[in-house]
Formats: structure tokens, sequence, C-alpha cells
């Protein structure tokens, strides 16, 4: 089981060494650490008898895409939701209850989906940059311990007043593409691949691209997301401002957000993102740097456990 440092508080917290003694109890050998080196290592020179079943991480959506980025492609991943939205754990149904976890490990369902990149860091949910990213380098400047919804107040208001909405360009085409985002020689084929290279560059003040139809705050900014179509969905927007981000918000909640004449959607494999001056990105809800940015895409990196169906 991988933990992640900041995960849970409380309930969740204690769920740790709850979960470690009922999978014990059900005859699985298990390993816990927050160390990623070691999990890796367990993982490399584990055999098939017995086989490795899952690696369990508990936490949010940073930790599954540190985990993902770590481990071998097909390592078959369980995600235990400790984390503040846990977008990917609730689009799949997987919860924290220790007999769900036990149940997942017994009679779970394997589930491949695609992963994106951005710059060498895998990602599964989402990459934006622009306000929302903004806020989220905020808080990773200000972060202690665990994060909790009402945690963003501060960075929020503080964007509000000083965020600038710079212009950033939007290259199709401009990422690695699913061959050399892995290390192999060659060019990723197929329609998508295509599409990915085929529109023109735009620009916009937020750049968005979803490999699930998630968002924190139960926002849909692409419902349209498929997380194993081989393609991401990109959302430009091109307001700048407070009441534009209002305006946005309200057309999320609507469903109408992409009608409108300063926004776009498209569909395709790869990007590169550029600012002329400091514009933050950041990956599953984790801050992870400033613009450039090359965003591809990985057909099927990563193997999940899910909840058996139900019956």
């Amino acid at each position: 089981m991988a933990v992640s440092p900041h995960a849970g508080s409380g309930r969740g917290r204690s769920l740790v060494p709850e979960l470690r003694a009922r999978l014990g109890g059900a005859g699985y050998e298990v390993l816990l650490s927050e160390s990623l080196p070691t999990i890796k290592a367990a993982v490399l020179r584990k055999d098939d008898d017995p086989p490795l079943r899952a690696v369990a991480v508990l936490g949010g959506d940073g930790s599954l895409s540190l985990v993902a980025n770590t481990l071998p492609a097909g390592t078959p991943i369980l995600p235990v939701p400790l984390g503040t939205e846990n977008l990917l754990a609730r689009y799949f149904g997987c919860t924290a209850e220790p007999a769900a976890v036990v149940a997942a490990v017994q009679q779970g369902r394997q589930r491949t989906i695609d992963a994106g990149t951005a710059n060498g860091k895998l990602f599964l949910v989402m990459a934006t940059c622009g306000f929302d990213a903004e806020v989220v380098r905020a808080m990773h400047l200000t972060r202690r311990g665990h994060i909790r919804r009402w945690s963003y107040f501060k960075p929020i208001a503080r964007a509000v007043r000083s965020y600038a909405y710079p212009e950033v360009r939007v290259v199709p085409g401009g990422g690695p593409t699913a061959a050399a985002a892995e290390g192999i020689e060659g060019e990723a084929t197929g329609a998508g691949a295509a599409a990915g290279r085929s529109d023109r560059p735009l620009t916009c003040r937020w750049a968005m691209v979803f490999n699930l139809p998630m968002y924190g705050g139960g926002l849909r900014i692409a419902p349209q997301a498929i997380p194993d179509d081989g393609q991401l969905d990109f959302v430009g927007l091109r307001g700048g401002g407070s009441l534009s981000t209002i305006q946005y918000l309200s057309r999320v909640y609507s469903g109408r957000l992409q009608r409108r004449a300063d926004g776009c959607a498209r569909r395709g494999t790869s990007w590169r993102w550029e600012a002329n001056v400091r514009v933050p990105f950041q990956l599953d809800g984790d801050y992870v740097g400033r613009l450039p940015v090359a965003i591809g895409t990985l057909p099927g990196r990563v193997t999940l456990i899910l909840p058996p169906p139900v019956s």
C-alpha cells in the first residue's frame, strides 16, 4: 500500500492501520510505505507466486498520478480515496471503506485507461494553466498538512485580486507523441494522432485538457471526456478578469460553457502551451511548474483495480 504523507485526517487517517489489518486477515501479504522507491522496488522484484494483486494508493488524485508515473505500465493500481477531491475514485465508484477495499482486491475488475503526460510527468484527470493553476500554486506555497476545501478560500481571494490572466499560446501537435513519451522510437498513429496535429494554433487565457470529465467542486468543464479513447479533451477560454470567471462558472453549472464565442473545445493527442510571462500549470490538483509545457497522450498506460460489479 502506497500512502501519501498528506493523505486523510481524522477517520480517514485512522483507516490506514485498519485496512492493513483487514487485508492481512484476508490472507494477503501487505507492504505499507510512504516511500515510492520502496514500493517500486517491491513491485519489480515480485514474482508470480503469489501474483501481485494490487498497489493500493491511499491518497488523492495527485498521489495516484505520482504512483502511476513511478511504477511500470500495467501495474494494477487500486484507488483508495483519502484526498480532498478524489475525482478519479469518485468517477469509478471507489471508496475507502475497509470492506469495499478488501472486496476490490479479492474480486475487483481491471480497467485500462489512458494517461496524459506533461513535460514527462503523468496525469490521470486533467492538466490546466490559468486562474485555477494560480490558485493551486498559491496553495502549494502555503500548504501545511492535509488540505480541506475551505483551505482554498485565501488562495482564491488572492488570485481574484492579483491574477492578470496573461495570454497563452496553444499549438496543437506540439507535444510528445505517445511513442516518444514512453521512450520508444516512432510516432503515434491513428485518427487520434492526426486530429491532435490538424488544428490551428490559438490563444486563450485559460487552457485545460481532460482525460476524465471531472473537476473540483463538482464542475464538469469537459463532460464529453472519455478515459480510454486515446485522446484528451481540450477546453480554451479567452476571457480574462473576475467577471469572465463568474460567467464561466455559471455556464459550467448550466452546461452551456462551450457555447460561448470566447471559448473553444477540441479533441486531440498533443499540444504545446507557451506564454511570454510566468504562467503556472497544474496536474491533477498539484502545482508542477511554469509554462512552457508539452502535453501528450499515453493510450492504455494505466491499469486500475475497480470495485466488483454490483450483482
